[in-house]
């Protein structure tokens, strides 16, 4: 995934750590870990603001 998308899903920084991690490992099993992590670390975070999406306009 690209790391404009998945900031997009994953907005902790602890979160995105985890997935540059994970995403760094090969084989079967790690890929799958991946893809459970990015599903439920998207579901947990769905309640928190994007700390880079929030902008406060001063005009």
């Amino acid at each position: 995934m690209n790391a404009t998308k998945i900031n997009f899903w994953i907005k902790t920084e602890c979160g995105r750590l985890k997935y540059k991690t994970l995403a760094s490992r090969t084989g079967f099993f790690n890929k799958m870990r991946l893809y459970w992590y990015i599903l439920f670390a998207s579901i947990r975070d769905l309640s928190i603001k994007n700390a880079d999406q929030i902008e406060e306009s001063k005009s």
